[in-house]
């Protein structure tokens, strides 16, 4: 019989790790860590639609009842954009606001900001405006993942922060200028910047590498042109690009292969750009004055700097030698992680240089304080993605992984929460202006009850809606031909005269004398909704008369104002006054009249006895009086 040799325990230890390597080597390919892997991103793929619903989980649980459209309007309370998205869900973008011209000409409104919207309301119905919701934040997280996974393989943890981001990056007193759920800026418009964040990585790592990838070029154009939809940022994406190309020039001579790039680039952009193009091109001056359009110095303008955002960039910039000096940290900063803060910094330059760029192109401008808005934004998600950068780059227990992300997010998750429980439980009437309209009470639970009355057969055949309620406006007319008498100021292609002629015909026909007419046309809510929008804008800036046609008192108003955050500080002329006084005065034939006249029971038109013969009541509630023509 053979000698059996017994191992030692020395050599059983050393098969041991032999065995141990060996299977760790066989690991990944068994599947076991692609398996988890997975099962972290598509948990926190699901999660992230689940933010864009919260509103919509908690609405679930209202006690009252009511028409979706209600729920819908109640979600963020800003009206002015549901017609345009329903109108385009119906695959009709011209005038829908006035009978006399319903059909004709081209929404000058950019398309693609709306367009998510606009589609899944298309294919679901009202339901789509809540697939939408639940979209919209899965995109977020889509590009998050990317761009951090642009920089690490580590995918478990970048799509775990990639989700905490989110909830992260919510608009909060400590970071100002991040996403909210206002559609569709900053909801919608979130997508083009963390979309050019992207592009603009890969278009910066190609130029380093010294490497052409057209197709890569062109698709970071197309981005730029589509974000010409928040024109706001889209200026600023296209001056990081033009800084990218400079400094590769300037430092690596590398303009062959710019010269490529930008070539490239500027047909993309060029293309994405060709709707919000066509569409500028068919609007009239009326309605790009209402919105705020005025000419300006192509020479200057203003710059909006704030401390706290400087603070801010700060920490972007120095955060590579902050990580290199961490003791746990895994690695030095890598070259990709250093092309993020480049592109970063790059991004919040151009972003910062976007109003004086604007001007320069345009010799116009509108509605400046949005760029401050811009310049915020990315400014916070370069903060969270240098947080990201720091927690990827250091040795992690899987609970300080938790913990971590559970922190990052609960940075915003609060306010996210509270802001879709109060606009849930809001009762009275959102969305109005302080001067000149009070918002009314119970105004959600009557507004439900009109609704059901407005569907009855009786009122099928009315198309045109006379009212000074312009939420309820906004409402009546995401219904195929239900127009308005007054034009909207905001949606509508005619003219200034029309509404005006039309507003002061409505204001005569329910009883309001002239020196209530007047009193109202000096008034905010009702010079933005029924006569001239933006128009007739006065701060320390830009005056839309000469001084001599205000008054001591509205000079002085005007002097109070900030010279680029009160572009909605409005001052109606003393001129166009005694024009409106005169007006008033005189019989004009106004051509159709409303089918239905609603009058709102708000404090200052509760008074009105509303329009007689061929009028007569036939429903009220708290809230409203309708009157129909016989």
């Amino acid at each position: 019989m053979p000698e059996t040799i017994s191992p030692t325990r020395r050599e059983r230890q050393v098969d041991m790790n032999i065995a141990i390597q060996h299977w760790r080597k066989l690991e990944p390919a068994v599947g076991n860590n692609n398996k988890a892997e997975a099962l972290v991103f598509w948990s926190a793929f699901g999660v992230a639609g689940l933010v864009g619903l919260v509103y919509w989980c908690l609405a679930a649980f209202r006690s009252d009842a009511e028409p979706i459209i209600i729920t819908i309007m109640y979600r963020f309370g800003d009206t002015d954009y549901l017609p345009l998205i329903y109108s385009l869900a119906r695959g009709q973008y011209s005038e829908f606001v006035d009978t006399g011209s319903y059909g004709a000409g081209l929404l000058p409104f950019p398309v693609f900001s709306i367009l998510p919207y606009a589609l899944c309301i298309a294919a679901f119905g009202n339901i789509g405006f809540i697939v939408a919701d639940a979209v919209i934040p899965v995109g977020y997280f889509l590009l998050l993942y990317s761009i951090l996974r642009s920089i690490t393989d580590r995918k478990a943890m970048a799509a775990a922060i990639a989700l905490a981001i989110i909830p992260a990056m919510y608009y909060n007193s400590h970071f100002p200028g991040a996403w909210d759920f206002r559609y569709p800026r900053p909801y919608v418009t979130q997508l083009f910047l963390l979309a050019a964040t992207l592009t603009s990585i890969h278009l910066f790592r190609q130029l380093r590498k010294n490497e052409q990838n057209t197709w890569l070029f062109f698709g970071h154009g197309m981005v730029i042109g589509i974000a010409t939809s928040n024109v706001y940022s889209a200026v600023g994406f296209g001056i990081a690009t033009a800084i990218i190309f400079t400094a590769f020039i300037t430092f690596d001579g590398r303009w062959k292969l710019v010269l490529t790039a930008g070539t490239c680039v500027a047909l993309g952009c060029l293309l994405g750009t060709v709707p919000s193009i066509v569409q500028a091109l068919s609007a009239n001056a009326d309605i790009l004055q209402r919105w705020g359009l005025y000419q300006h110095s192509r020479y200057s303008t203003l710059l909006f700097v704030v401390t706290g955002n400087f603070i801010r960039i700060g920490f972007i910039a120095l955060s590579p030698s902050i990580r290199d000096l961490l003791p746990s940290a895994i690695h030095k900063t890598s070259a990709s992680e250093r092309d993020l803060t480049l592109v970063l910094l790059t991004m919040i330059g151009g972003a910062l240089l976007a109003p004086l760029g604007a001007v320069a192109l345009t010799g116009t401008s509108i509605q400046e304080y949005h760029f401050h808005t811009e310049f915020s934004n990315i400014v916070v998600l370069g903060v969270f993605l240098t947080i990201a950068m720091i927690l990827l780059s250091v040795k992690l227990k899987i609970w300080m992984v938790a913990v971590a992300t559970f922190t990052l997010a609960a940075i915003g998750a609060p306010n996210l929460w509270r802001d879709a429980q109060a606009a849930v439980n809001k009762t009275d009437q959102q969305r109005v202006w302080a001067d000149g309209f009070v918002a009314v009470p119970n105004y959600r639970k009557d507004l439900a009850a009109l609704l059901r009355e407005l569907d009855g057969e009786k009122y099928r055949q009315a198309k045109i809606l006379g009212t000074f309620d312009q939420q309820l406006a906004m409402l009546w007319v995401t219904q195929p031909y239900h127009t308005l008498y007054i034009p909207d100021t905001f949606l509508s292609l005619v003219r200034d005269e029309v509404i005006e002629r039309r507003t002061i015909s409505l204001s005569r026909m329910v009883g309001m004398t002239e020196e209530e007419f007047l009193q109202k046309a000096n008034q905010n809510y009702f010079q933005n909704r029924f006569l001239t929008l933006a128009k007739w804008q006065a701060n320390l800036y830009y005056r839309a008369a000469p001084l001599d046609d205000y008054t001591a008192d509205q000079l002085r108003r005007v002097l109070q104002t900030s010279p680029w955050l009160n572009s909605w500080h409005l001052e109606l002329p003393q001129s166009v006054q005694e024009r409106l006084r005169t007006a008033y005065r005189a019989s004009q034939p106004v051509g159709e009249t409303p089918d239905l006249v609603i009058l709102t029971n708000e404090v200052s038109y509760s008074s009105l006895p509303g329009p007689s013969s061929p009028y007569a009541l036939v429903y009220q509630n708290d809230s409203f009086k309708v009157f129909t023509r016989k």
